[in-house]
């Protein structure tokens, strides 16, 4: 839960070098507030955070944090609104998947049924050893693993719902 308080205080304070000691070199963000993106890697990231500084406001008030499986979750009000910021962190303590923006109301789908845009299959690309090229979001699990499995695990990755959900052996 440490790091979701200091993810938000070097946010609040605008503190681009300690906010990006807090993530991994391969961390994913997705963002649903300001802008509706993916951002993979560490250099992506950089350059993604000081716009956001100025167009999504600062933070005025915790609301309340949670721990969450090798995570956690923060809600606090910016801009009138409720915001939530769910990390999930690498063995090292660094920030591996964050998903930013208005929090979600629960999903009553199956996972083998097919989502609405909101909570699309997204397709990575591994170049380089990191997952950085995202291809175009897929509907359904079955449709993204159509495009990904008759190359070798590991070239790319099925991301859902902030979790690599195939190969299996890719999760952080």
């Amino acid at each position: 839960m440490a790091t979701a308080i200091d993810w938000l205080d070097a946010y609040r304070a605008r503190d681009l070098d300690t906010l990006m000691s807090l993530f991994g070199d391969e961390a994913i963000l997705e963002c649903t507030w300001c802008v509706s993106e993916t951002i993979v890697g560490k250099e992506p990231l950089r350059a993604f955070w000081p716009e956001r500084f100025s167009d999504c406001g600062a933070s005025i008030e915790v609301h309340d944090i949670m721990p969450e499986h090798d995570g956690a979750s923060i809600s606090y009000v910016a801009r009138n609104e409720l915001m939530m910021a769910t990390l999930k962190l690498a063995p090292d303590g660094k920030i591996a998947f964050m998903r930013w923006g208005r929090p979600c109301a629960p999903s009553e789908k199956s996972f083998d049924t097919p989502v609405n845009d909101e909570f699309p299959f997204l397709v990575l690309q591994r170049i380089n050893g990191m997952y950085r090229n995202l291809l175009e979001p897929f509907a359904s699990f079955a449709d993204a693993l159509s495009k990904v499995e008759s190359v070798p695990p590991g070239d790319y990755a099925i991301l859902h719902l902030g979790e690599i959900i195939w190969p299996r052996t890719a999760r952080a």
